[in-house]
């Protein structure tokens, strides 16, 4: 097991998460920290059993310590996709609103045996496209049960569908790119052969800055919007799907990596299906 430290712009208190994947018959863990503007991304690869989960979960609590937030993401067997076009744009609420009236019409099912999280896949001023996932409530609470008896406290539940490839890939030791909303800025990391090679925080404003000023012209480019709250982050996730020729330029500048050796994914916020609330 590999860990990485690069420095960053942030200054805050230390905070750890460890986000846990379950796939067919392995997990991935990825642990990340940050501490005195320093990050650590930490990785490993865990063999799993669904029938013997014990060795999974000892090798799990080796990662984890009592103030680690732990996000668990369900398989994709235990949830459902569907894609919605609509003929109409809506604000994050109005989604919800518009989810939990589906589910009874899709499932069969009231709103509250469901949880569910989406992705804003395209918008514009009449048609919006919408990716959600569903899953059962009694997965959700076969999950809790699982980490509650072995003694992991979880944070958060999450189906994290839309980023389940950014992990396999990085487990392939492929060339990846991670863009993420991180507060007002953006985390990127790249990571080559399975070793982190690069990673800052910037603005989307900086990228623009450099496009706007680079000797090349990128006609089909349109400028990253600022990512100030969640609020907005519907249209900030459309440009995401779209960032791979975006950043293309800004990467190959930066790193001197050609752009077929460069995988690029976005990381959605999305609601998550359940999450821990202190009282």
């Amino acid at each position: 097991m590999e860990i990485h430290y690069f420095s960053g712009n942030k200054k805050e208190k230390k905070v750890t998460t460890l986000g846990i994947i379950f796939l067919k018959n392995h997990c991935l863990a990825v642990k990340t920290s940050n501490e005195k503007s320093t990050l650590c991304i930490e990785m490993k690869k865990i063999a799993f059993d669904p029938q013997k989960t014990a060795a999974t979960i000892e090798a799990l609590k080796q990662l984890a310590s009592k103030k680690t937030r732990l996000i668990v993401s369900m398989p994709l067997h235990q949830v459902i996709l569907h894609n919605f076009t609509l003929e109409l744009t809506l604000s994050n609420k109005e989604i919800i609103t518009f989810l939990q009236s589906q589910s009874r019409l899709l499932f069969e099912k009231t709103e509250n045996e469901l949880c569910f999280d989406y992705e804003v896949k395209s918008r514009d001023q009449t048609h919006q496209t919408i990716s959600a996932v569903f899953a059962h409530q009694k997965e959700i609470q076969c999950t809790k049960k699982l980490f509650s008896q072995s003694k992991l406290k979880l944070t958060v539940i999450d189906i994290d569908a839309f980023a389940l490839a950014r992990l396999t890939h990085y487990s392939l030791n492929k060339h990846i790119f991670i863009y993420s909303d991180y507060d007002e800025n953006c985390l990127i990391v790249i990571a080559t052969a399975g070793k982190l090679m690069h990673c800052e925080y910037i603005k989307p404003a900086s990228i623009n800055h450099f496009l706007e000023n680079s000797k090349e012209k990128y006609d089909y480019i349109t400028p990253l919007p600022e990512a100030q709250n969640k609020s907005n982050y519907g249209d900030f996730s459309h440009k995401l799907l779209s960032i791979r020729s975006l950043l293309y330029p800004w990467f190959i500048n930066k790193c001197a990596i050609s752009s077929n050796q460069l995988s690029c994914f976005a990381i959605p916020i999305g609601l998550c299906l359940w999450e821990k609330h202190e009282h």
